[in-house]
């Protein structure tokens, strides 16, 4: 961790228990409720006006469209008035109760969550996973029986099954459902409990038709930790394909075989437009035909191959010849693989998704951290220089947030190493959770975090990350010896382009406001003033 002399104060934006934007609310809420004479007190006035300038800061950071206008109007209204009349100070109470209003938690909508049938008759398990779908956001319902399970699929369709195949009367019941699930459009991934973890028992598993197996004994978490993996990998299958071919029926046919699976599709029949569709869309895969006019696909292939930014994209020939002659000038000029006209569905859309799973296979392995499954370091910082740059150009600001495990080697102490291991996945699990899609999530090393928040100035992301530490504070973690226990973490903040131009710049401050933070107590998000 790099470490220098602070030349910049933090400013805390959040302090390290309960303070939250409703409290700031319901201060200012109390403070005009107070202003009963035409003559308020210049330091009650200044108070109201510089909660509600904060306010206005911290709720346009939230999305709070109507309440940050409102909180402007009252900064405005209190900076611009000294003497208030009955009628005004009516307005700014009235105005006090409405902000309130408009910042109140709203009911729980319906979540839009994932749902998992669990069909075993194992209770002690069945209650753990479902005391922990809250945490990983998904819905979870158990039925005990083989024929309550066939009952439920007749009605449902989950997003994943969690099979124990003992329950069903034979195995040949086990393989036609495994079957059923996985020939349905799209296909419902399963993963399968065994009674040993062996090589016999996945063999197993694999010839009753699941791709996924779990030995028992197994912690509710693996399980949690299985299926977010797994779903997480069906999600990649809603890629992007570009097809190249001269044939209007031959696209249709591919469109209709291909959509039913969550692909996007682009289609171009002209081979001269397809340099600038690839470079605007950027897809995940290339379906070639080989003999189009002008161009053919094998020139198209060498182009592509010829360019190091599409040296990887995947590329799959659509051809009416399997000579042995084409199939070598195929390969020899990059293709990944080739599919025979006529289309054979389940062998087009199988060839389609293995490339698609190979390719996102790779990627992972070289972006992402392999515990938490989010960015690593590296990634990251490719990512973040791209939004620097972009940050720049478009005259926006943008965040950098350096986040560290309070404690976190008491943890491991204490508790257990699978214990750390699991509070680095439930924090990075949270961080993707809570933050917006777009914004770069990272494992930087270690217990620490890294963020990064394009268009969000340091006061809205020290926010966003405050309401990220009050939901850690109220998890409840527990040991593999079933002990029960809590943690928090320290952040800093920089903003782009005040504490720096580049992505050094901007780490070495929130680097230094995070040891600000820890030195202060821990357990709190601190922002980086602005250079003087």
């Amino acid at each position: 961790m790099l470490r220098s002399s602070a030349d910049h104060t933090p400013e805390t934006i959040l302090p390290p228990h309960e303070v939250t934007y409703q409290a700031q609310v319901q201060r200012l809420h109390t403070l005009l409720a107070e202003m009963s004479h035409e003559v308020v007190p210049d330091g009650q006035r200044q108070a109201a006006q510089k909660l509600a300038t904060e306010l206005g800061l911290t709720l346009g950071g939230l999305g709070f469209t109507d309440a940050t206008q409102l909180a402007w109007m009252i900064a405005q209204r209190l900076t611009e008035t000294l003497t208030f009349t009955p009628q005004t100070l009516k307005e700014l109470n009235r105005w006090g109760g409405k902000l309130k209003e408009l910042t109140s938690p709203a009911p729980d909508a319906p979540p839009d969550q994932p749902e998992i049938l669990l069909i075993d008759d194992d209770s002690d398990l069945a209650q753990a996973l479902g005391r922990d779908a809250q945490h990983w956001e998904m819905q979870l319902v158990t039925v005990t029986t083989w024929t309550a399970g066939l009952a439920y699929l007749a009605d449902h369709r989950p997003s994943l099954v969690v099979i124990n195949p003992h329950l069903a009367p034979d195995s040949q019941a086990n393989s036609q459902l495994l079957s059923r699930l996985s020939q349905a459009s799209p296909a419902i991934p399963t993963i399968l409990f065994t009674d040993e973890d062996s090589w016999r028992a996945r063999l197993a598993a694999i010839r009753l038709g699941s791709r996924v197996s779990l030995a028992k004994p197994v912690s509710a978490d693996q399980v949690w930790q299985a299926i977010s993996d797994l779903l997480h990998r069906k999600e990649n299958t809603q890629a992007h394909v570009l097809i190249v071919d001269d044939d209007p029926v031959a696209i249709t046919v591919l469109k209709r075989v291909l959509a039913p699976w969550g692909l996007e599709i682009t289609a171009v029949q002209d081979p001269q437009k397809f340099w600038q569709t690839l470079e605007s869309i950027i897809p995940d895969l290339v379906i070639l035909d080989v003999q189009m006019p002008g161009i053919n696909g094998i020139e198209l292939c060498q182009m592509v191959r010829s360019d190091p930014r599409w040296g990887r994209l995947p590329i799959v020939f659509f051809t009416a010849s399997t000579e042995p002659d084409l199939v070598t000038r195929l390969f020899a000029a990059g293709a990944d693989d080739f599919v025979s006209k006529p289309i054979i569905g389940p062998e087009l859309v199988t060839r389609i998704l293995n490339r698609l799973e190979r390719t996102r296979l790779l990627r992972s392995l070289a972006e992402t951290d392999p515990l938490t499954g989010i960015f690593n370091r590296r990634k990251a910082q490719e990512m973040l220089e791209k939004l620097i740059s972009l940050a720049q150009t478009q005259a926006q600001p943008l965040s950098l947030v350096m986040l560290d495990l309070d404690h976190f080697k008491q943890v491991n102490d204490s508790y257990g190493h699978s214990s750390g291991d699991q509070v680095l996945v439930a924090t990075a699990r949270l961080l993707r959770q809570s933050l917006r899609p777009e914004d770069v999530v990272a494992r930087w090393g270690g217990e620490e975090f890294l963020i990064g928040m394009y268009g969000l100035g340091q006061r809205a992301a020290a926010a966003r990350m405050g309401f990220v530490l009050e939901k850690l504070r109220k998890r409840q973690f527990t040991s593999d010896q079933g002990e029960a226990f809590q943690v928090s973490f320290s952040a800093g903040v920089a903003e782009f382009p005040q504490h720096g131009q580049d992505l050094m710049s901007l780490y070495r401050t929130a680097d230094e406001t995070l040891y600000a933070a820890k030195a202060n107590g821990r357990n709190q998000v601190l922002a980086a003033q602005a250079l003087p």
